[in-house]
């Protein structure tokens, strides 16, 4: 109904329709919500109904601000809604709060994906004739956006499709990590870089990239010279790179991709970087030895993605292999070949298969592997084998086992567990998976 660019100044997701299947539809109003948190790298989903995501919010990644007190939401809040048809409650996201009216975006509700209610000055919202109240407004500490801006208006209600809980990180995003150094989002959408040193103690944060410098997650990787690499999207939808150099200084940000250029997350190996280009494409940029960078390169057309990309370099070539989500919740793998040449996109995953942004990884024989969140918050894994054939979904969790998008490094995969848990699989080297372990308790 809406297109990512059209909202949340470009920085929205795609709002979908249930082609009036409403009640029992897969784009329910909580699917969007918990979208837009893990495309925008605000932290994990969130578990439970939509009545349920104010009280279950981590306070690690949002702040919680009650109806009427005195907070003025600003675009990309959440707002939470409580009562309506069975009492599930309502879940939108702002887009906009001018003249006392509030602007929210929205699935499983309005035929238009767009509602309107009054707001306050005082940042509160009359319960509707349909027995909906706001609950509260959540607002992600990874969201800078400023202004008044506001809640949205229920319309159907109904049952929430289920969330997934959230985890606790102090920065602004979640942190990527390379070896033995991470760097995270820090305040007013500037970057920190943390690392260890061979006496096992830590240092930073170390601000390498200044105050409205980032506005998305960060990626690392490695350069040849195993010094580290940091990416993320900088203002404007432009995309930064910083970089350490031998005598551990740090260098950047260098505009490698001009405004208008990337609407997501990177994703990075060695000196390779890709994200989610304007329209749902996907682009890639590169260093080549004498430091120069190049880019964008278009290897997914528009409508080809939906989510951060991943990539991992895999292989006897060590080239690397981008997975994303594709269109209709499927799952589409690109790989560079020794001519330099892209290829894709490679349907693995059919429609219906993928609901969150995939991890890559390498297996031990040195091979890509994939996964993602499936179909009922259950977790499947792609794997591909010296025949450059691809094989899966292999389910190895079960429904209701998985309510984040994963992580992966090598052939162990963590992932949010039911009740803000966190489960871990592995596989062994009989080619069989094992798990969930249970390393994080509920609470």
């Amino acid at each position: 109904m809406i297109a990512g660019s059209a909202w949340l100044d470009g920085q929205g997701v795609n709002v979908y329709s249930n082609g009036g299947d409403g009640a029992s539809g897969y784009y329910q109003c909580v699917e969007l919500i918990n979208r837009l948190i893990t495309t925008r790298g605000w932290g994990h989903s969130i578990y439970g109904n939509a009545n349920q995501l104010y009280g279950n919010a981590s306070s690690a990644y949002f702040d919680k601000h009650p109806n009427g007190s005195g907070y003025l939401p600003v675009p990309g809040d959440i707002v939470v809604w409580g009562g309506g048809y069975g009492g599930f409650g309502h879940v939108s996201v702002v887009d906009a709060n001018s003249s006392g009216l509030l602007t929210v975006v929205e699935e499983n509700s309005s035929p238009t994906g767009y509602g309107t209610n009054p707001i306050s000055s005082g940042g509160y919202i009359a319960p509707t004739p349909y027995g909906y109240y706001v609950e509260g407004f959540l607002h992600a500490h990874a969201n800078h956006a400023t202004g008044s801006a506001g809640g949205g208006v229920p319309g159907s209600g109904g049952s929430s499709g289920g969330g997934t809980p959230g985890g606790g990180i102090a920065t602004g995003s979640l942190p990527a990590i390379s070896g033995s150094t991470v760097a995270a989002q820090g305040p007013s959408n500037s970057l920190y870089a943390y690392w260890e040193t061979s006496d096992a103690q830590w240092h930073g944060p170390l601000g390498i990239g200044a105050g409205g410098s980032t506005f998305s997650g960060p990626a690392i990787s490695s350069s040849s010279s195993g010094l580290p690499i940091v990416s993320a999207q900088g203002p404007s939808h432009s995309l930064y790179v910083y970089w350490e150099t031998g005598d551990a200084q740090w260098h950047g940000p260098l505009g490698v991709g001009s405004g208008g250029s990337t609407y997501s997350a990177p994703a990075a190996s060695g000196s390779t970087v890709a994200a989610q280009g304007p329209d749902n494409s996907l682009y890639v940029y590169w260093e080549t030895p004498d430091a120069q960078w190049h880019g964008p390169l278009g290897v997914g057309a528009a409508g080809s993605t939906f989510s951060t990309p991943a990539m991992a370099s895999a292989g006897m070539s060590g080239l690397p292999v981008i997975a994303a989500q594709g269109p209709n919740n499927s799952l589409y793998v690109y790989w560079e070949t020794p001519d330099a040449q892209w290829h894709g996109p490679l349907g693995i995953g059919e429609a219906g298969s993928t609901f969150s942004a995939p991890a890559a990884s390498v297996s031990p024989s040195g091979l890509p592997m994939i996964t993602a969140q499936g179909p009922d918050n259950s977790l499947y894994v792609y794997w591909e084998t010296p025949d450059a054939q691809w094989h899966g979904p292999l389910g190895v969790g079960a429904a209701g086992s998985t309510f984040s998008s994963p992580a992966a490094s090598g052939s162990t995969v963590v992932a949010q567990g039911p009740s803000n848990s966190l489960y871990a699989y592995w596989e062994t080297s009989d080619a069989l998976w094992h798990g969930p372990l249970g390393i994080g308790g509920a609470w």
